[in-house]
Formats: C-alpha cells, structure tokens, sequence
C-alpha cells in the first residue's frame, strides 16, 4: 500500500484488508500453479494483463515463443488505408 485512499478508521482497515486478501490470493495462484516467479513479479504481470480474456497459466509459460505468439494475438493492430 503506497497510498491509504481514505483517512478514516474504516477506510484504511478496508484497504489494508483487500490488500492482504489480494496477497494470500497470489501466494495461493502460485503455489498451486507451481510458479517460478516471485510474488512480485506474478503481481506485476497480472497487473498488466487485468483486462485480458487469458487464462492465468498461459501469462506464465517458460516457453518464450508461446509468449511472444500470446503477446502478439493480444496486440491489437492498426490497418492503414
């Protein structure tokens, strides 16, 4: 938590306890998952990958082709005339 939202009691104990749910959701995805990655790094990712219709796995594959090929089916295009 960088920034607390709300200066009330309730405010700050509602931010600080999403973010801990947040966190144990995380830790929970990745010991299931069997992630290489830190919790930071996977909070990263699925941080910028929020709006996208992918299942969590396929943002985790090792395989760096399959990454690049997922990056660029995501990548929306822009068709000049």
């Amino acid at each position: 938590i960088k920034v607390f939202l709300g200066t009330s009691r309730n405010a700050v104990l509602t931010q600080v306890w999403t973010a801990m749910c947040a966190y144990l959701i995380v830790a929970i995805m990745k010991k299931e998952l069997a992630l290489p990655q830190s919790l930071y790094t996977i909070l990263q990712v699925l941080g910028t990958h929020q709006f996208s219709q992918v299942a969590v796995a396929e943002l985790f594959k090792n395989d760096a082709q399959e990454g690049e090929a997922l990056e660029s089916k995501l990548q929306l295009t822009l068709n000049l005339l």
